[in-house]
């Protein structure tokens, strides 16, 4: 869902030990060039899904009946 959004993945680093090493601590950015146009509650969806401590990380059915996705499924398509 981060790349869906950002273009970006979560954890970025110059080898696999750096990214680990950020996966491992939950440190992400979410910049304001990127992640300005981005709505408040889809910011806070992403951070949820992005919770280090799987057991407080919401389960696929809980995302799913967040209020970014409930409020999605209500406003039409733009079709541009």
């Amino acid at each position: 869902m981060f790349i869906l959004l950002s273009g970006q993945p979560p954890f970025d680093g110059i080898d696999d030990a750096e990214i680990i090493d950020k996966i491992r601590i939950g440190k992400y950015s979410m910049d304001k060039d990127t992640w300005g146009a981005i709505s408040v509650e889809a910011k806070a969806t992403i951070k949820r899904m992005l919770t280090i401590d799987y057991q407080q990380r919401p389960y696929a059915k809980d995302t799913m009946e967040d209020t970014w996705f409930s409020n999605a499924t209500k406003k039409p398509i733009d079709p541009d």
